[in-house]
């Protein structure tokens, strides 16, 4: 065997699903709670291509919460670009969104929690997150007015920052253990005052 056919080797395991593996090993465990043994032993990494992928675990649980927002929490939000019915697909959103976080909570609350204070990158994608998801509820909300859905004179602003704070609300308690009917109450409230 060359160098060229070892250097052009492709690695033996997919990226995605060491990610999906880690997943619910980190929303169960958290940072402190997963050593690099773990996460190694739960993924199915080597330990020398670990540390050549992420080269630390700080390194590797970025990477976990960048992937985790692209697949698991971007795709949520779909249902917000609707051009009609609006508050339905606000109702959508919450319902996919308690669904995701049911009984395990959510990812990105979890990591942003346990490492806020000491990970930069961990707050700036979480920053990064929800102020796209509250501009994403600006323009839904707007399109909402625009087909008679809402409320004309609605404060579009702190409605859009109220349906952020349910959000990270949600994953922060985790309380909604009685099925989607709890979210849409308290949504449909919202829509219901303006």
């Amino acid at each position: 065997m060359t160098t060229g056919d070892i250097m052009s080797r492709k690695p033996q395991y997919s990226i995605e699903d060491v990610f999906e593996a880690a997943i619910p090993l980190v929303l169960a465990k958290g940072y402190r709670g997963c050593s690099m043994e773990t996460l190694i032993n739960a993924t199915g990494f080597n330990r020398r291509a670990f540390y050549k992928e992420f080269s630390d675990k700080q390194g590797f649980m970025n990477a976990l919460l960048a992937y985790y927002i692209e697949q698991h929490l971007l795709p949520l939000q779909k249902p917000l670009t609707a051009l009609e019915n609006i508050p339905q697909a606000i109702v959508e959103y919450f319902t996919s969104y308690q669904t995701l976080i049911d009984k395990q909570g959510c990812l990105l609350v979890r990591l942003l929690v346990e490492l806020g204070k000491e990970n930069t990158s961990i707050v700036n994608q979480a920053r990064r997150y929800f102020d796209n998801l509250q501009l994403t509820f600006i323009g839904c909300l707007e399109r909402a007015i625009t087909h008679n859905e809402l409320n004309p004179n609605t404060q579009v602003e702190s409605l859009a920052l109220k349906l952020s704070c349910f959000a990270q609300g949600f994953a922060v308690s985790n309380n909604i253990q009685q099925g989607d009917s709890d979210t849409l109450i308290v949504i449909k409230s919202l829509f219901e005052a303006n």
